[in-house]
């Protein structure tokens, strides 16, 4: 068991970064919408990797130059392995959000709410910024740890009526909902622990690890 994960970790770390041929990153891809745990390594390995690219500019290697390196780790200059364009790691992220047609996070976001969910049995906490004229919602954990065995979901608890989902996240999330455009200031969140997937009720199903309000940013 121990050596599958450790084999599911460096394919997920491969197809980040970009190391693998078409066949394989199509052979990953559908994994990924198949199998929620392998989907969980590869946004984890993405979270690791980003970062990496601010350190490096994009640069083409000259074909010869390709060919030396290729031939020198494959055994032939056009080996289909690896696709050598950039040096280091390149737009990693980018690489995964094409992959998993997700959006990337964008630091310059206008946001117009925001809120702070806390929970303390655990500790658990949840920062949660909204743009109602796009329909976004980021959402980061500030506090404690993922679900091992499930995911957490979002959801707006209205005053009447019963929960309403906003999606599921990971340690940093951007994701939009029709019902983000309609959020108010003083508006009840809160995060609860789901199956891999969401919650399959429509209602939430696990336990309430945060709770807060939304307020004016």
């Amino acid at each position: 068991m121990t050596q599958d994960k450790d084999d599911d970790d460096a394919l997920a770390a491969e197809f980040v970064i970009g190391l693998l041929d078409h066949t394989e990153r199509e052979t990953v891809k559908n994994r990924i919408t198949q199998d929620a745990g392998f989907e969980r390594r590869v946004h984890v390995w993405a979270e690791h990797l980003e970062n990496l690219n601010a350190d490096y500019a994009e640069a083409v290697a000259p074909r010869r130059i390709k060919n030396r390196v290729d031939q020198t780790l494959f055994g032939s200059p056009r080996s289909p392995r690896i696709f050598w364009k950039t040096l280091g790691l390149i737009a990693t992220a980018a690489v995964l959000a094409i992959a998993l047609g997700v959006q990337l996070l964008t630091p310059d976001q206008s946001f117009e709410l925001q809120a702070q969910l806390e929970g303390s049995d655990p500790p658990f906490g949840v920062s949660v910024a909204v743009d109602r004229d796009t329909d976004l919602i980021e959402v980061r954990v500030t506090e404690g740890d993922l679900p091992p065995d499930g995911t957490l979901e979002l959801w707006l608890l209205p005053e009447d009526g019963a929960p309403q989902s906003l999606g599921t996240f990971d340690a940093r999330t951007e994701m939009t909902n029709a019902l983000a455009g309609a959020l108010q200031a003083g508006a009840t969140l809160a995060v609860s622990q789901e199956p891999f997937g969401g919650s399959p009720t429509g209602l939430p199903t696990g336990p309430v690890l945060a709770v807060g309000n939304l307020e004016d940013a």
